[in-house]
């Protein structure tokens, strides 16, 4: 059984376990069909978050007040950043984005 991880980003590093079946609708956003993300939310981990909006590469969810999520594809990897309420959204998905850059940029 191939185990999917995903890696929480921000404060700390933490290594949260998804399920196939949530990678699975990430992709199927990424490739342009996210209907299972915006009837059943974005799920990661088992907590769920409200689907935002996809494009090819990125993936942005929100979870109550001022908690989200900012998710980056590149070549081979899935990079989640879960960010608080000390955490503005902006700053979330400028940092994950540029990670994702520069990872792309080194072939991943």
């Amino acid at each position: 059984m191939q185990r999917q991880v995903c890696v929480y980003l921000f404060i700390q590093f933490n290594i949260i376990e998804c399920t196939p079946q949530e990678v699975e609708n990430l992709m199927k956003a990424f490739k342009g069909d996210p209907s299972a993300l915006q009837a059943g939310g974005v799920k990661l981990s088992g907590a769920k978050f409200t689907y935002l909006r996809s494009d090819p590469d990125s993936l942005f969810a929100k979870k109550g007040g001022e908690e989200g999520a900012c998710i980056v594809r590149t070549t081979k990897t899935i990079i989640i950043g879960i960010y608080n309420a000390q955490t503005p959204a902006g700053t979330a998905n400028k940092v994950v984005g540029a990670l994702g850059d520069y990872l792309k940029g080194q072939g991943y």
